[in-house]
């Protein structure tokens, strides 16, 4: 009896990994009975065909099992066949404790009432307006929304009514939305993703990136932002950060950046991480004039198109101009001209330097952030207020 329920025990942690319904079909008559009520008390998650789900509760019942009570993950794989909305009113009945939904299959017309207490939903098909709204009003627990599909630009999804769901702390959307401001009444938001998969058109995306960074600037700790997509040179004087006195770290990766000092403070002064993976520069150090707080900067793979030869030296000189209170670490990789320059200096200049920069070399293989293609993330900590506006010149 001990081996055959530790039997059991391996096939319920199989079972958290593959399709349920043709696994368990293969068990013989007389062992699925007892399997299927050692799973009522022991099986957490399931990998289901929304198309199942009737065939595993009645399955479920025929054998005096009412629900898989304890299961609290659910992934929905897809379906060869349209399932009828009424899946999902019987994967409430089947998962009545059911907390986590990741759905690899179209969301159906209707999102139940039963499943009024997840915390956490993953749409990885298009989403509908008319499914959304149900979302918002039928799911008021969640704290983790994720809708990774990418909608037309002629049917962006509108998020006014976001507001039901008070207590979201993660969310990812499609970029380009209407009524984007709605998430500011999101109180616990903690990290936002927005993301496009497709050439970004012009410049639309960008008031909905201003807006919500304007709306959330004192709370903004971290924004990430990748250009893949991106058709046009970005400036990053056009998001208007000077304001966004939380903000410590800044990230941007596949873009090409035409800032110039002309354009004057481009970056707040609370700033302490500024990192450019695979970007093109117009002018490396107008985003270090008045970054007196900045403890690192990080140039991966990147195209200089100013001070290519000199920039140690420039960026030397400006760090020795500035009140700094700790020396700046330059990390940079994939760059010739800055490996020639750094190589090029000798030991007893590179201690010289140490008091206002210290360069270091990372190898390709190093561990380097990663963002998704096509998408600007933001973390958000407590507010920060009381800090006097500085007009800097």
């Amino acid at each position: 009896m001990e081996d055959d329920a530790n039997i059991f025990t391996q096939l319920l942690k199989l079972l958290e990994t593959v399709n349920f319904l043709p696994f368990v079909s293969k068990l013989p008559h007389n062992e699925l009975e007892r399997f299927l009520h050692m799973a009522e008390k022991r099986l957490v998650r399931i990998q289901l065909e929304i198309g199942h789900i009737r065939a595993v509760l009645e399955a479920c019942r025929k054998r005096g099992v009412a629900s898989l009570s304890q299961v609290s993950c659910c992934e929905l794989l897809p379906c060869n066949i349209r399932a009828p909305s009424a899946q999902l009113l019987l994967l409430g009945e089947l998962l009545p404790n059911l907390q986590q939904l990741k759905m690899l299959e179209v969301m159906p017309q209707a999102v139940p009432q039963n499943l009024r207490q997840l915390t956490v939903l993953q749409l990885h098909k298009a989403t509908s307006q008319a499914v959304l709204e149900q979302i918002f009003d039928n799911c008021p627990q969640l704290q983790q929304l994720q809708l990774c599909n990418d909608t037309a630009l002629h049917s962006r999804l509108d998020i006014r009514n976001i507001h039901n769901c008070r207590q979201l702390r993660k969310l990812q959307l499609p970029l380009l939305l209407h009524s984007a401001l709605s998430l500011c009444q999101l109180q616990q938001l903690q990290h936002l993703s927005l993301q496009h998969k497709h050439l970004w058109p012009g410049s639309d995306w960008l008031p909905i990136i201003r807006d919500i960074i304007a709306a959330k600037r004192h709370e903004l700790r971290s924004l990430i932002i990748d250009g893949t997509w991106l058709p046009i040179t970005l400036q990053l004087a056009s998001l208007r950060l000077q304001s966004c006195w939380a903000l410590t770290e800044l990230l941007i990766s596949n873009c090409k950046l035409s800032d110039q000092y002309k354009n004057g403070s481009v970056l707040p002064l609370s700033l302490q991480r500024l990192s450019f993976k695979h970007c093109q520069l117009l002018q490396p150090l107008c985003y270090l004039r008045y970054t007196v707080t900045l403890q690192t900067l990080e140039l991966h793979g990147c195209q200089l198109l100013a001070g290519q030869g000199q920039l140690l030296q420039q960026l030397l000189q400006l760090r020795k101009r500035l009140p700094t209170i700790e020396p700046l670490t330059l990390q940079f990789s994939e760059s010739t001209p800055l490996r020639s320059e750094f190589t090029s200096l000798s030991r007893a200049r590179l201690e010289y330097f140490s008091e206002w920069l210290r360069v270091q070399e990372l190898h390709e293989s190093a561990l380097i952030w990663q963002q998704q293609p096509g998408m600007v993330s933001m973390i958000f900590g407590n507010p920060i207020t009381g800090v006097p506006q500085l007009e800097l010149k």
